[in-house]
């Protein structure tokens, strides 16, 4: 009962994953996923469509005239099963930004005016809503960077595009318990951890009963005043047992993925910021799991002025030894 109960699970949090980003995160997905494309182009022409119902789903023939993100071939026609123009309605001529999520289907926002710098879609939805704000902000573009950049070296720090001068707070959230981290300490870590550039894919437990536990969530509070330069008021990473990274929060409505790696050895930095118990905890688990290649359960260390007052503390007693013995003689 207890296999089949996890087969279950299992099923259930895959079709969820799936949900999420062909559903309710198609403007987020459309820049997590490697295969995504998102371009500007023509609509050829347009019929019903074998695989929907709708008055504003069609099957489409496309003429890409600007690549955002994704392979995406300017000038050479291609054609989808399946087209969906949310609140709009397809007009032949006209221009789309269209973004494709796999298989056949493919989702369409018109544009309103384009120039160089700029592109900016018919706002009908909370969908396209969102999509305008990811392209006023360059999130596609970045993307297709990141995507062209598999196997790169980046530090912690630029990957949650971050610095030491304009953070304010740093938390730790790990199994549902918050830690305040030291902003030079964690800093003077994250610049110097690397983690690597993947081609995104799922977390490595994803489906199972316990892919969310031990999730490291890292959250970098920004100072108000750095807001007028751009930067965003807060940002944010997670790290699983596994060292897969992706900048997510739990506070996202999709489904974290790996989208960077770190060594094992950096994990166990971050990890020293925890308590002694909870990193023992962590430490004795994934050697359980990883074996040799997870980090050694490090050794409890005592603060200077523990070991100092210790050391006064003897002292004082052979004084007060030789004293008691001395008034004795």
């Amino acid at each position: 009962m207890k296999k089949l109960a996890a087969l279950i699970f299992a099923g259930w949090m895959m079709a969820l994953f799936c949900l999420s980003a062909f559903a309710g995160d198609i403007p987020e997905a459309l820049s997590y996923e490697d295969d995504a494309k998102v371009f500007i182009g023509t609509l050829l022409n347009f019929s019903n469509s074998p695989l929907g119902n709708a008055e504003n789903e069609k099957e489409v023939t496309v003429h890409p005239t600007l690549k955002i993100k994704g392979d995406v071939e300017v000038g050479k026609d291609d054609s989808y099963e399946f087209c969906s123009f949310g609140k709009d309605v397809p007009e032949e001529g006209a221009e789309y930004l269209f973004g494709w999520l796999g298989n056949t289907s493919v989702y369409a926002y018109r544009v309103k005016s384009r120039t160089e710098d700029n592109i900016s879609i018919h706002i009908t939805d909370e969908f396209s809503e969102r999509i305008q704000s990811y392209l006023d902000e360059g999130l596609y573009e970045r993307a297709e960077i990141a995507r062209q950049n598999v196997g790169r070296k980046i530090t912690l720090s630029n990957y949650m595009e971050t610095t030491r001068e304009i953070t304010e707070k740093v938390t730790f959230s790990l199994n549902g318990t918050t830690y305040d981290i030291d902003v030079d300490e964690f800093f003077n870590v994250s610049d110097k951890i690397l983690i690597t550039d993947v081609k995104n894919r799922i977390f490595k437990r994803m489906g199972s009963e316990d892919w969310a536990d031990d999730v490291l969530y890292i959250t970098i509070t920004h100072r108000q005043d750095t807001l007028y330069d751009g930067f965003s008021p807060s940002t944010f990473a997670c790290v699983s047992r596994f060292c897969e990274v992706d900048r997510y929060s739990q506070m996202m409505s999709r489904l974290p993925n790996c989208d960077f790696t770190m060594e094992w050895e950096d994990l166990s930095t971050l990890y020293e910021f925890l308590p002694f118990d909870v990193q023992k905890e962590l430490y004795e688990k994934n050697e359980q799991e990883n074996g040799e290649t997870a980090p050694s359960i490090p050794k409890k260390t005592y603060t200077p002025w523990v070991v100092g007052g210790g050391a006064v503390g003897v002292i004082l007693l052979g004084i007060l030894i030789y004293l008691i013995r001395r008034k004795k003689a």
